[in-house]
């Protein structure tokens, strides 16, 4: 089976749509969950980790890719008012382009920023905490 890449500008943007497509449909639902509205009226945000090796030897490649993501949520915030009038809040952590770094860098985010959506920039290190998210997903 042929695995197509797509340009990081490219699944950015698909990821940006796919989110206010999902989110634009959950209007309805309970404060504190995207798409909802506050007490006030206004939209919660929408909260992203992202994990990237900012040190380590990949990081000639990470750090271009993390600015470009940047922009890209820059952007759907100042221009497009975010996603469904939800803000975008992000946090990036050096994972340092590890295994180790990578498990570390995902619990510092799942215990302390708590984002709704992880992004892994490296995809081979994905591996070091898939089973860690998904056992999390489950509780």
């Amino acid at each position: 089976m042929k695995r197509r890449l797509f340009s990081l500008t490219a699944s950015l943007l698909l990821i940006v749509f796919v989110l206010a497509t999902v989110l634009a449909g959950c209007g309805n639902q309970e404060n504190g969950q995207p798409g909802a509205t506050t007490a006030a009226g206004e939209k919660p945000e929408i909260k992203v980790g992202i994990m990237g090796g900012l040190t380590g030897t990949g990081k000639s490649a990470v750090i271009p890719n993390i600015e470009e993501l940047e922009m890209v949520l820059r952007y759907t915030n100042e221009v497009e008012g975010g996603i469904d009038g939800a803000r975008i809040r992000w946090n990036v952590v050096d994972n340092q382009g590890t295994p180790d770094g990578a498990i570390q860098a995902y619990k510092s985010l799942r215990d302390g920023f708590r984002p709704d959506i992880y992004l892994i920039i490296e995809d081979y290190l994905y591996a070091g905490v898939k089973a860690m998210i998904e056992e999390d997903e489950a509780v």
